[in-house]
Formats: structure tokens, C-alpha cells, sequence
């Protein structure tokens, strides 16, 4: 169960119309994303003992193509 809910505040170019919670753990908060355009997306907020790896998973996140 997600205990806070509030969204980060995304990007207006990234069109997200809705954020459900899914988690909220040591590594952060996450919301399943539906965009404008109907596609699906996962918005990750990093908590703070996750911030230091932040950037990594996200390069490991680009090169697997999001996978």
C-alpha cells in the first residue's frame, strides 16, 4: 500500500493525463502513467536512500530500452 500518494511533478511534454499508485518501498514511490496519446508509462520517484543510484538506473533503463 502506497502511504503517500502525492505525484512528483512531472514534465508537461511527457502529456501524463493520469498517475495510479503502485508502490512506495526504499527505493522510492511509483505510479503507473497513462499519457495523452493512451500509452502506458512507469513514473518513478527515488527516495532519498535511492538517489545516489538514481542516475545509473537510468542509464541501465535507456540502454534496455526501458525493459
Amino acid at each position: 500500500m502506497v502511504a503517500d500518494t502525492d505525484p512528483p511533478a512531472l514534465p508537461v511534454d511527457w502529456a501524463v493525463i493520469r498517475l495510479i499508485p503502485l508502490g512506495d518501498g526504499i527505493g522510492g514511490k511509483v505510479w503507473r502513467a497513462e499519457r495523452d496519446d493512451g500509452s502506458p508509462a512507469i513514473v518513478k520517484s527515488p527516495s532519498e536512500a535511492a538517489r545516489p543510484n538514481a542516475r545509473r538506473a537510468a542509464d541501465y533503463l535507456r540502454w534496455r530500452d526501458g525493459h
